[in-house]
């Protein structure tokens, strides 16, 4: 969530929205974990995935989330930013 802070400014999703699409996007199948996330090859299949289903139902708030959450993740990619500070940066560890 802090990585959320410091790269998304005032539009950081809270940690309540990011636990909803990390739920969702376990549910899907594509997440075994929340750690799943700092795998770059995961992030085309989901933006795919959450794109299509902001299409069909309509519902794009998993999706906003995880256009903050992605930028966040890249730009801490860009700053070499190790996977464990990323995840207590996303309230997902410490």
């Amino acid at each position: 969530l802090s990585a959320c802070k410091t790269y998304c400014g005032k539009t950081s999703p809270s940690k309540k929205e990011i636990g909803a699409m990390l739920s969702l996007l376990q549910k899907e199948g594509l997440l075994m974990s929340p750690s799943d996330l700092y795998s770059p090859g995961s992030w085309d299949p989901i933006t795919a995935a959450l794109t299509q289903r902001a299409m069909v139902l309509g519902k794009s708030g998993e999706l906003k989330t995880w256009g903050l959450v992605l930028g966040a993740l890249k730009a801490a990619r860009e700053e070499q930013v190790t996977s464990e500070q990323a995840k207590f940066w996303l309230g997902l560890g410490g």
